[in-house]
């Protein structure tokens, strides 16, 4: 699940998981997912307009994984 800094749910942020090279985008409820991929370390990077973007590693073992993700915002008022 892709989130701002006040735990609301960001739509359409662009979901990169490579080496797989999947991509796909968040829904309405920040949630997103890739399917099939194999046991393995992944680098994931999510990029929102408006948003810092995030890279991260995931460790990929045994199934569905359940990640909360928080994006911080780049615009300041």
């Amino acid at each position: 699940v892709i989130q701002d800094e006040q735990g609301n749910y960001l739509t359409g942020a662009i979901v990169k998981l490579n080496p797989s090279l999947f991509s796909t985008t968040s829904n309405y409820e920040g949630a997103f997912s890739f399917n099939p991929v194999k046991d393995g370390d992944y680098h994931l990077t999510v990029e929102l307009m408006g948003y810092q973007s995030l890279d991260t590693i995931i460790s990929m073992k045994g199934g569905d994984q359940n990640l909360r993700l928080r994006l911080s915002s780049t615009i300041y008022t």
